[in-house]
């Protein structure tokens, strides 16, 4: 339900995933409830005027995911919202120059998204999808990476884990 009256502060970043069950408040390299894809996705959904990283440098050294979150411009050209329900899921497009992000985040419940890309516009696309785990053996700060070319009549499936994300970065 964050952002309902606009723009946050809102400082992500954190890399130690566990699941809601076992989650524990802590000052000293503190938790985060969710997954590496939903983190990754975060930065795209939640507009925050000063994006950041909230842990010491330390904890993101060698980290899957960092090179994403390094290259993910500050500002954003266009934003378009494609889907979502309070409280339970949502599907935030925002484009910089030629490239589309496209972020979906979800509650504590597991969901399978269907993402349309009509609103890409005309013309063949790369489509990398940066997805949660959901081998048998779920490691938390896993994700699957897929790359696909699709046109703006494709949609995605997307699954996510409770509280999981999906992010797409498209370009033409």
């Amino acid at each position: 339900t964050r952002m309902l009256a606009g723009p946050m502060d809102y400082h992500g970043g954190g890399f130690r995933y566990v699941s809601e069950k076992n989650y524990k408040p802590r000052n000293v390299a503190p938790l985060v409830i969710g997954t590496r894809a939903r983190e990754l996705a975060r930065h795209v959904v939640y507009e925050s005027y000063l994006p950041m990283l909230a842990d010491y440098p330390a904890a993101y050294r060698g980290e899957s995911g960092l090179d994403v979150l390094v290259d993910m411009p500050e500002t954003w050209d266009e934003t378009r919202v494609l889907d979502g329900a309070v409280g339970d899921y949502v599907t935030i497009a925002r484009r910089s120059g030629d490239t589309w992000y496209v972020g979906s985040m979800t509650d504590g419940e597991a969901r399978e998204l269907s993402i349309p890309l009509d609103f890409l516009g005309e013309g063949n696309f790369k489509v990398q999808s940066l997805a949660d785990d959901t081998s048998p053996n779920v490691k938390l700060e896993h994700f699957q990476k897929i790359e696909t070319t699709a046109t703006a009549s494709y949609i995605i499936n997307a699954k996510l884990l409770p509280a999981g994300g999906h992010l797409m970065i498209i370009t033409k």
